[in-house]
């Protein structure tokens, strides 16, 4: 037996998977309640194969370290394959997570309106917490790989990655919490005792809820992510109306005319169009989908004006011919609404435009949310050679900060401005250094992170701070 086929130590890692909306599709071609359905276990729950939730983990951590073979195994006919050395199990939920079918409508770039049959839907999870099982097994504690399963930890712990389909979304975020770990050597004979008495007993198996890393064990790649996270408070000015697919049903009693305090409860059950919602208890939000599209809209116009191609690089690209596509660098994250909804019920009438006057039989009401304000989080993540992106970010924040943006729809008679967005609080994790603060020991060298709120970013210094350091600092550029 070779030393690579003898992996005495074995490393348990368990913990609370928590995972904001999220979807994986099962990739069935026919469906009676979506375009998409989501992918569910035997009993009918909604799940993250392992196979995705290892994907994710892998993608990250090669761009972190180069040469992580070993740890993920290698399959070559020439010199043979070798097994990976850690192992991810289906992340499960005890209790069914409520399930929801979001309506989505695909945009034409050159109308900045509905393309042609653009319109489709796809059921999404809807926040869950789920098990999570990872299991490492090598030569002993010293193992330089220890410190990749350090790194992973480390961003699932701090929410850095998601999974699934539509994570510029928001969708798939995932949070590891109550973490817990139990190791064995099992070259010694009280740990081969221990490791077998916990197979029999796991449950009264001694966790440990810190483990002793390995550090700067690994090289760190030269082209590693570096992280941009946002929490803005987003504040409308007038109606907003993102619509829900399907009309409320019709009010179940009547409603008095002379009594004005009931005008916003009858134009929530017979306005036919209303604000969309989320969740069991149908609370309202902005989609992700929806404030993406605005962003992404905007900064097509910019790269079109400078020439660049920006734009696509950071929000991706998809090809409906041969389904195909690029991943973007964005995340845009759904935004719940601030406080107690208020409603405003207007009514309107098509115009014929032959006639001049009202269409036969076309009146319609909306019933849409006024002056709301609502919480998200962007996300942006970049390599020291896309710089540009985050110029082109502060631009697009910018524009959103002094109110040159709408959202929803009826965005031609005046619904859905945007008046301003406050930074509440700015998070980044950058793989080069912004200042000559000396950095702090860590396994991840020439590395900076830092965390800090309040109204000191209304001009957003703090982003050409990033480029221009970066830049003095002999960062490469495009």
């Amino acid at each position: 037996m070779s030393n690579e086929q003898y992996r005495p130590f074995r490393l348990e890692i368990r913990g609370a998977l928590k995972v904001s909306t999220f979807h994986i599709g099962s990739g069935a071609n026919f469906s009676l309640t979506s375009d998409s359905p989501i992918l569910r276990d035997q009993n009918g729950r909604p799940y993250l194969p392992a196979t995705s939730l290892k994907g994710v983990i892998r993608s990250h951590l090669e761009a972190e370290f180069p040469g992580l073979d070993r740890l993920f195994g290698v399959a070559e006919k020439e010199n043979g394959s070798a097994l990976s050395r850690i192992t991810v199990y289906d992340a499960t939920s005890v209790t069914s997570p409520g399930t929801e079918v979001r309506d989505h409508v695909r945009i034409k770039p050159e109308w900045a309106a509905a393309a042609d049959g653009g319109k489709f839907d796809q059921e999404v999870s809807g926040p869950a917490t789920l098990k999570f099982h990872l299991i490492y097994e090598g030569g002993s504690k010293d193992d330089a790989e220890l410190c990749a399963i350090q790194e992973a930890v480390r961003a699932l712990q701090a929410g850095e990655l998601t999974c699934g389909a539509n994570s510029s979304r928001g969708y798939g975020r995932l949070t590891l919490a109550e973490t817990r770990y139990i190791s064995f050597q099992r070259s010694e004979i009280a740990g081969l005792s221990a490791w077998l008495n916990h197979r029999l007993k796991p449950v009264e198996s001694k966790w440990e809820t810190a483990f002793a890393w390995r550090a700067n064990a690994l090289e760190a790649n030269e082209t590693r992510w570096s992280t941009l996270e946002l929490h803005l408070r987003i504040i409308c000015d007038g109606p907003v109306l993102v619509r829900a697919p399907i009309p409320p049903n019709a009010a179940p009693h009547p409603f008095d005319a002379d009594n004005p305090e009931v005008y916003a409860l009858k134009g929530r059950l017979t306005a036919d169009h209303v604000p969309v919602t989320t969740g069991p208890d149908n609370e309202h939000y902005l989609p992700g989908a929806s404030l993406r599209g605005v962003l992404r809209h905007q900064a097509c116009r910019i790269a079109r004006l400078l020439g660049t191609g920006a734009a696509d690089l950071l929000f991706g690209t998809i090809n409906a011919k041969n389904d195909t596509g690029r991943k973007g660098r964005i995340e845009v994250a759904d935004a719940p609404l601030l406080g107690q909804p208020r409603f405003v019920y207007i009514d309107h009438v098509a115009i014929d435009r032959i006639t001049g006057f009202a269409a036969d039989k076309r009146k319609f009401s909306t019933c849409a949310l006024q002056s709301p304000k609502f919480d998200t989080m962007i996300r942006v993540r970049f390599k020291p050679d896309e710089l540009h992106l985050v110029a082109l970010f502060g631009f697009l924040l910018r524009d959103l900060q002094d109110g040159r943006l709408f959202c929803g729809g009826a965005t031609s008679r005046g619904y859905g401005h945007m008046k301003t967005a406050q930074i509440l609080s700015v998070t980044a994790d950058l793989a080069f250094p912004i200042d000559d603060t000396p950095l702090p020991a860590s396994f991840k060298p020439n590395r900076q992170r830092f965390y800090k709120q309040g109204a000191e970013f209304a001009d957003l210094n703090f982003l050409w701070a990033i480029t221009q350091t970066a830049q003095s600092q002999g960062a490469p550029q495009p």
